[in-house]
């Protein structure tokens, strides 16, 4: 038996290979496939656009927070959500109301940078362009860290989602290697 397995950018070859050369292989497994690459790009540069704004950012301490809470609103505290479709989260309970303890609560501009990571870039008609992340694994290691924020603000341009967004528009889209997608449109 011959199998083809991928995942992200492997994922998208397990695609074409799955569209293009069918009976290759005995099986293929297409994991977690980074495909639509210009509407997975925009909708990334959307969350780093979000992340950037003036008290926007989402440290790791506001990771947990939405984690814990995540996992308390859709696993009943458990470890993980079994079933994201039906997790109804919203990072907005979340938002500090007047005498909440700093640490406790998100500014509204960190609830806007949490709703864009959960939907992605939304549409003309509001709706999504290009999913999101899922709730529920916000502060692990190699989550939204890795993959969004940094370790801190001055290290974000180190997330997959900065650097993979920033190249993919400088050189791909638009070959100016001074173009800046934070202040994109």
């Amino acid at each position: 038996q011959s199998y083809f397995a991928g995942c992200s950018a492997g994922g998208r070859e397990a695609l074409m290979m799955a569209q293009r050369f069918p009976m290759v292989f005995d099986g293929i497994v297409a994991g977690a496939p980074a495909n639509y690459n210009t509407l997975l790009t925009g909708s990334r540069a959307y969350m780093q656009q979000m992340l950037h704004r003036p008290g926007g950012y989402l440290a790791l301490a506001d990771l947990q927070l939405l984690q814990d809470t995540a996992l308390r609103t859709c696993a009943a505290g458990g470890a993980f959500i079994r079933d994201q479709k039906a997790c109804r989260f919203d990072p907005g309970v979340l938002q500090c109301k007047a005498g909440a303890m700093p640490g406790q609560c998100l500014t509204p501009p960190q609830v806007a940078s949490a709703r864009a990571l959960y939907t992605g870039r939304p549409g003309p008609d509001g709706r999504s362009l290009f999913p999101g992340f899922t709730p529920g694994a916000e502060a692990m290691t190699g989550g939204f860290q890795a993959w969004n924020t940094g370790s801190s603000f001055e290290t974000i341009g180190q997330s997959a989602g900065h650097s993979i967004s920033s190249q993919f528009l400088k050189y791909f889209v638009y070959g100016d290697p001074s173009f800046d997608f934070l202040k994109s449109d």
